[in-house]
């Protein structure tokens, strides 16, 4: 694994996070639109619908998802965040820039006042510095 790719590692966990809570909402958009049809249906007040029993089971699996993409965002975001952490000086805050606040490349350079060309180099450097590490993690 490359040094980007570790580090995009929590990238990549949050847009999958995204995606989860997505499905989330849409399932219980679902579930509401089924309720309030069936509020009107002639169904007798105290029994559920199959059909919703069905849509709060697969509610339920989806938060549990949810809970789980949550959790490997989170654990991914403190692994990249504990390696940026060792990363001193001007180099370290562009990775935490780009890395861990998830900012594009123009705000990357307008956080550290630098020009984006200048910038970029000072990353490929930082990148540089994070593979030793990957290779030689206890030094």
């Amino acid at each position: 694994m490359t040094a980007r790719e570790y580090l995009e590692q929590y990238r990549h966990a949050e847009l999958l996070l995204e995606r989860v809570r997505e499905e989330y909402r849409k399932e219980l958009e679902t579930i509401d639109s089924i309720r309030s049809a069936l509020d009107n249906s002639g169904v007798p007040s105290g029994q559920t619908s199959k059909q919703v029993e069905v849509r709060a089971m697969r509610l339920a699996e989806k938060a549990e998802r949810l809970a789980k993409a949550e959790t490997d965002a989170l654990s991914m975001r403190q692994k990249v965040f504990d390696l940026i952490a060792n990363i001193e000086g001007i180099k370290g805050k562009i990775l935490y820039e780009r890395y861990i606040n998830l900012k594009k490349w123009e705000d990357v350079a307008e956080a550290v006042c630098y020009e984006e060309r200048h910038t970029r180099r000072l990353h490929d450097d930082a990148l540089r510095i994070v593979e030793h590490v990957l290779k030689c993690p206890t030094r």
